[in-house]
């Protein structure tokens, strides 16, 4: 489970009677610090990794244990993933209007180049024209 601490005891009563008996391992911000001091996590990784602990399946949890593999390996594969995920937003209209002016920018820088064709960013440019006609 992952939460605030009034989350996570709505949560326990709401799966548990007050009579269960259950163990309770806690991680906290501070921990996950410790674990990965020397990559320096920021406080959005810590958190995201606190969620992960909380979200990992109860048999996984049970099997493998959480530890500071677990933390240095998910902050690795977090910021992978933030490395590969650098996008931005362009309203359709907006993109549409721009694909002439891109594709005659591109058709002049191949002339400039004598002619050598700009394989690789003009096919990308004729995918964003079918994802574009397809929309």
């Amino acid at each position: 489970m992952y939460g605030k601490v009034n989350e996570v005891c709505a949560k326990l009563l709401r799966e548990f009677s007050p009579q269960d008996n259950i163990a309770l391992l806690i991680w906290t911000p501070l921990a996950v610090e410790e674990f990965s001091e020397d990559l320096e996590p920021t406080k959005e990784e810590v958190l995201y990794i606190l969620q992960e602990i909380g979200e990992t399946d109860e048999d996984a949890h049970q099997r493998y244990g959480i530890g500071e593999t677990f933390v240095r390996e998910t902050l690795m594969m977090y910021r992978e993933e933030q490395q590969n995920q650098k996008a931005i937003t362009v309203p359709y209209e907006l993109l549409s209007a721009l694909i002439p002016y891109i594709d005659a920018g591109m058709a002049h820088a191949a002339e400039k180049s004598n002619g050598v064709p700009l394989d690789g960013d003009y096919l990308q440019l004729e995918r964003l024209n079918a994802l574009l006609a397809m929309g």
